[in-house]
């Protein structure tokens, strides 16, 4: 006696190609969100710990999504963009490096680095620098920078410190900032006290310091991604059984 079995594999087979497809969505789902994840928990890590915390360095941190389609081929990143390459002076330590932009040389050591005090931030180290208190747009801003303010200076003459009353006079007069050896300060008030006496008061809102600053290594990146990587086998098992269960397999 012959047996024989006949077998239609069709919908087998066909099972298998969903599987594997599924698969391949759950595995690049799961990169994704790693990815995405990783840069949320820098960006936190920004706002509490870095000195320069503004819009611009935490728009520098993004991350590139995997689209390939084979998993041996899928990979997604994170990272600072260029223009931001501080990020990475944080991420190491080292001296601290000029910006990528602006005719600055990638990679080459600061001469000078104006670093802000508290009042820079409104009197909040939690807070990031003001808008209205850049260093940028102070330096354009300070006593003896305009004609006109060079002019008023100039014709104090005098002594060292007739020139030092000149120059808050103007600061406070023409709302400009002051700058004395290596520290910015804008004058909050100016009042003469006596024939040959004031009283002003300076808010210091930086520090010049000439020389390369060396950064102590602060990592944001490293720990961020370590954090988004505890639990990726979970995921996976869910986005895998999330898309096997809706069936949207393309």
């Amino acid at each position: 006696m012959n047996i024989k079995v006949k077998v239609d594999d069709t919908s087998m087979l066909l099972g298998f190609k969903k599987f594997k497809k599924a698969n391949e969505l759950a595995v690049r789902n799961t990169l994704n969100k790693a990815a995405a994840t990783t840069r949320k928990e820098a960006v936190k890590r920004i706002d509490i710990n870095f000195t320069l915390r503004n819009t611009f360095t935490v728009r520098s941190v993004v991350y590139d999504k995997a689209t390939q389609r084979e998993i041996k081929n899928m990979q997604s990143s994170i990272g600072a963009l260029k223009r931001a390459s501080y990020l990475k002076t944080q991420e190491k330590g080292g001296p601290r490096r000029n910006k990528a932009r602006g005719g600055a040389i990638e990679g080459g050591v600061k001469q000078a680095s104006a670093v802000p005090m508290i009042a820079s931030r409104n009197y909040n180290e939690a807070r990031p620098v003001s808008t209205l208190k850049y260093v940028t747009k102070i330096k354009r801003e300070t006593v003896g920078r305009g004609k006109m303010a060079s002019r008023l200076l100039n014709k104090s003459g005098g002594t060292p410190k007739s020139r030092a009353v000149a120059q808050m006079y103007i600061g406070k007069k023409y709302n400009l900032f002051v700058k004395r050896n290596n520290d910015i300060f804008a004058v909050k008030s100016f009042q003469k006290t006596g024939k040959n006496s004031v009283h002003a008061q300076l808010e210091h809102l930086y520090t010049i310091h000439y020389g390369h600053i060396q950064v102590t290594k602060d990592v944001w990146l490293q720990p961020s991604y370590q954090k988004a990587s505890k639990n990726l086998e979970a995921v996976y098992k869910w986005e895998l059984k999330r898309i096997w269960k809706e069936g949207d397999i393309k």
